[in-house]
């Protein structure tokens, strides 16, 4: 129902950022599920990114590498060919978190993911963006600025409100 009402709605999007308050509350495994859903509905490869760089899951999710990925694209460590998996087939790959060494706030720049989403246009229909929680984690909002829509996660008897309505001001 997610990806129905997501592809009805917003034609022409291409990247999505899957967005919450706090941890827990849903949001890696939204990203999981609409990427893997919106692959097979489309039949075109789907790009998910773990860009939760304190805390990543992706790669626990899928049983993979958590070694190359955003962090080492980023910092210049890595090439992203190198960093992509595409283990899991033709229709969706992963570029995980990777490794932290550097200050996540220095990596997820809004220029630096210009630079990204527009290298993966040309190759994947859509992209899926698995993000840190909004509040604790500022560089969120670079991630969601560039891109062409952000989905809210809030879980029931979970999720603030007052929480929610921070993070609905700071999007």
């Amino acid at each position: 129902a997610l990806r129905a009402n997501l592809l009805f709605k917003l034609e022409g999007v291409r990247s999505i950022a899957v967005v919450s308050a706090m941890s827990s509350e849903g949001k890696s495994s939204v990203a999981s599920q609409l990427a893997i859903s919106l692959a097979k509905v489309s039949q075109a490869t789907v790009l998910l990114i773990d860009a939760d760089l304190r805390s990543p899951d992706q790669h626990d999710l899928f049983g993979l590498s958590n070694e190359l990925g955003m962090c080492s694209l980023l910092s210049g460590q890595a090439t992203l060919q190198n960093c992509i998996d595409k283990s899991l087939g033709d229709l969706l790959h992963v570029l995980p978190a990777g490794r932290l060494t550097s200050n996540p706030h220095n990596l997820l720049t809004k220029d630096n993911m210009k630079r990204l989403l527009q290298e993966l246009d040309s190759t994947y229909r859509y992209v899926v963006i698995d993000t840190a929680p909004v509040l604790p984690a500022a560089e969120t909002l670079s991630v969601t600025s560039t891109c062409d829509a952000t989905l809210f996660c809030a879980m029931r008897d979970v999720s603030r409100s007052d929480h929610v309505f921070r993070t609905l001001r700071r999007l």
